[in-house]
Parts: structure tokens; C-alpha cells; sequence
């Protein structure tokens, strides 16, 4: 028995391969929610792949959340993180989204943040996704 596969927003989709097609030594672009979904991902990038990529996404920016309280260096723009063979970077994106992008070792960082950023902007209203409902009882904070 297969397990039925999470619908993302199509028109994300679309947005996101035309970054990957667009920009060069982009190979993979995610809008995760801020809980690790993936809401949307890049033509041909296979879904195991960019839940695996949403939930570290995620994790990073939690992590980068926490540094930056903990040293009071405001809310969190974007992350990086260089690899040998890649780069991968982070970005807000709405309330509850953040958008993460693969590239290949030769990608201009700068470059690819920019277009990140103008995308973010672009269709930012798209990009909000709002955390899961956690069910149980409503707990009140008076009590």
C-alpha cells in the first residue's frame, strides 16, 4: 500500500523551476513551512528529497532563530552554508515560510540571494504558510 502524496501549490511550483531554469547553478528551490512541510518545490525535484531538504531547512532556521536571540541579532534574514560541492541558502519568506535553495559550487551566492529575495517579494502573499493546528485542549494562559 502507497501512501498518497501531499498536493504542493502548482503555481509555486511553477515560480520556483522558473528560478531553478533561470538562474544559473540553481539546481533545487523548496518553500517549506515553518514546522519542516514542503509547500511547494522545483520541477524534478524528486519529494522525498525536498521533505528531507524542508525538515533541515527548518531545523536551520530554528537553530538561527535561537543564535540570534541569544545574542540580540534580530530576526533572521537568510542563512548560508558553504559545502564543497554546493551551497545552500535559507531565506524568510512570509509568515510561517522560508524559501531554501540548492546550487552547484560555482553559483555567484550574491546573485542567487537576489533573485531569492525579488522572488520572496514578488509572490510573497503565495508564500505564507501557517503552522499546523496542533490538536488538544486550548490551554489558558492565565491559569
Amino acid at each position: 500500500m502507497t501512501r498518497p502524496i501531499p498536493a504542493t501549490h502548482t503555481q509555486l511550483d511553477q515560480l520556483l523551476t522558473g528560478l531553478v531554469e533561470r538562474v544559473a547553478d540553481v539546481n533545487q528551490a523548496v518553500v517549506l513551512s515553518e514546522d519542516g512541510l514542503v509547500v511547494s518545490k522545483s520541477t524534478g525535484f524528486p519529494r522525498d528529497d525536498a521533505e528531507r531538504l524542508a525538515a533541515t531547512g527548518s531545523g536551520l532556521m530554528s537553530l538561527s532563530k535561537g543564535v540570534s536571540m541569544d545574542f540580540r541579532g534580530g530576526p533572521v534574514r537568510q542563512a548560508l552554508i558553504e559545502m564543497a560541492q554546493s551551497f545552500l541558502i535559507l531565506t524568510s519568506a512570509g509568515p510561517g515560510a522560508h524559501l531554501v535553495v540548492l546550487t552547484g559550487p560555482n553559483a555567484d551566492v550574491g546573485v542567487v540571494a537576489y533573485q531569492m529575495n525579488m522572488l520572496v517579494k514578488k509572490i510573497g502573499e503565495h508564500l505564507s504558510a501557517a503552522p499546523r493546528d496542533i490538536a488538544g485542549p486550548a490551554v489558558d494562559p492565565g491559569v
